[in-house]
């Protein structure tokens, strides 16, 4: 679903078609390539993802079955031109490129459930669902620069919202149009997400509405056993008129880890699989990620495309409903989800002491909080819901999209949701009600012999690339000491996997 690439006044358009699978058109200097692509006269336009107000789209428009969502998005550019993005509802990527009028509009969803990502030059642009693809046609340099460096190691638990590693690629951020012609390229924002009142009630109505119908085929429920999978248990079998199949998720199998009382062949067996399937899911995201159960989950979609081309999924309630405790302070500089700066425990002092990544962050910080509409006085809860529906929840939405979507699984997220998001933010303190029980903890557990293994091998090899970022003594002293950081050593050697694969060239 993801494997779609667009070229706005590029030269070099026929590299693109060897890059993408499906269609590919292409009109002078400007081509689009993917599974949904088509083209009529003048025009070019492009969907990814699920557009979720098709029926009302072909009634409004006077269009029948069977009809691609391009050409769907494509005639609702020419009824109501550059305004059309607010007419698309659902998770979608959407491009049309327009020759008389020598401008490329490209629009993400209002909740970022879709990634997509852009890089321009002078009046040149280019976009794609993986920024690998945008390496490889040649319209973007593999240049990380000291910002890329501190969101390559997720300074902020998760990236921003608008930035890469890469200097010369951006992610485009939720609910926003790219508009790209003669006069250049400039990002406007056509949703954004508000506070809205009507109580624990009206969220609850709105998340029932969320749930897709079950159509020819019913997803599959993925059941973690936490509060956020069990309403949406409930929901769904209030909605479907029977109980969904479900695939339970099983606490170990989410953080991916052998048993401690396995042979050592199964041990090793499965590290090699689970260091086959992270490596894997790195090429899919995009960039390195620090959560330990990505591997997990391209499995477990393997099992669920077995069942169903389609997953009903908790995605967003933990991100909504947090079990850590304390109030968000934000002169702490820190996010609501934070207690330390992230993930650079192992980067060398000197190199950490020019990033400034404490003076990074609390400028993100802040650049995120003017973004929020106002809250009432002192209201930190206020501003804590709405950093975890603008960061976090993009964030683990678009993972889970292209993680699923890999294995051939539409990921359906009802809680990744504009009307269920903004009347839980508008419920304040009640909201804590709308959950009931406890979501599951996952232990990630000490850094095992193959890992220690691995970082031995990264430790011996002066050419791999992370090396020029990192204290070999801090890793060291971390794989040995009395408390070693699982997750923090398995995502250093996703991060070197990551500069291996892109051929990353960090400004150090």
């Amino acid at each position: 679903m993801l494997d779609f690439l667009g070229m706005y006044r590029q030269a070099r358009t026929a590299h693109a078609r060897q890059l993408t699978e499906g269609t590919f058109v292409s009109l002078g200097t400007s081509a689009m390539g993917g599974r949904d692509v088509c083209a009529q006269g003048a025009l070019m336009a492009l969907a990814a993802g699920h557009i979720a107000n098709r029926r009302a789209l072909l009634r409004t428009l006077e269009l029948t079955e069977p009809l691609p969502d391009a050409a769907l998005v494509l005639n609702a550019y020419r009824r109501w031109g550059a305004d059309y993005p607010r007419r698309i509802e659902g998770a979608a990527v959407t491009a049309v490129i327009d020759r008389i009028e020598d401008r490329l509009i490209l629009t993400r969803d209002r909740m970022g459930a879709v990634p997509v990502y852009y890089a321009w030059r002078g009046r040149s642009a280019a976009f794609s669902g993986r920024p690998e693809l945008l390496l490889r046609a040649g319209v973007a340099g593999r240049v990380v620069d000291r910002e890329g460096i501190l969101e390559l190691f997720q300074v902020a638990g998760v990236s921003a919202p608008m930035r890469t590693p890469f200097r010369d690629i951006r992610r485009l951020e939720p609910g926003c149009v790219l508009v790209a012609d003669a006069r250049g390229t400039r990002i406007k924002r056509y949703a954004s997400l508000e506070p809205e009142e009507g109580g624990l009630c009206a969220a609850r109505a709105a998340l029932l509405s969320a749930i897709p119908e079950a159509g020819e085929e019913v997803p599959v429920l993925w059941h973690s056993g936490g509060a956020g999978s069990l309403l949406l248990e409930r929901l769904a079998r209030e909605k479907y008129m029977r109980p969904p199949e479900t695939l339970h998720l099983r606490g170990e199998g989410m953080v991916h880890t052998p048993a401690e009382d396995g042979s050592a062949e199964e041990i090793a067996q499965t590290e090699a699989e689970r260091a086959e399937l992270e490596a894997e899911s790195v090429g899919i995201l995009g960039f390195p990620d620090a959560d330990p159960n990505n591997a997990a989950l391209l499995q477990l979609a393997g099992h669920s495309a077995r069942l169903s081309p389609r997953a009903l999924l908790a995605t967003g309630a933990g991100a909504l409903f947090p079990t850590e405790k304390g109030a968000f302070e934000p002169e702490n500089g820190l996010f609501p989800w934070q207690r330390e700066v992230c993930h650079l425990r192992f980067l060398k002092p000197s190199l950490r002491a020019r990033l400034n990544p404490e003076r990074y962050l609390r400028d993100r910080l802040h650049e995120a909080l003017d973004r929020l509409p106002h809250s009432p006085e002192g209201d930190a809860d206020f501003a804590a819901f709405g950093l975890r529906a603008a960061y976090l929840l993009p964030a683990l939405a678009s993972k889970t999209t292209a993680l699923l979507a890999a294995r051939g699984v539409r990921a359906e997220m009802p809680f990744v949701n504009e009307a269920v998001a903004a009347r839980l933010w508008g419920a304040g303190e009640a909201r804590a009600h709308f959950l009931a029980g406890k979501a599951p903890v996952l232990h990630h557990g000490n850094a095992s012999r193959a890992l220690r293994e691995e970082i031995v091998r990264l430790l011996a090899d002066p050419a791999q690339p992370v090396r020029a970022l990192i204290d070999d003594a801090a890793v060291r002293e971390n794989a040995y000491g009395a408390n070693p950081d699982a997750g923090e050593l398995s995502f250093l050697l996703r991060v070197n996997e990551w500069m291996v694969q892109t051929e990353a060239e960090a400004e150090v």
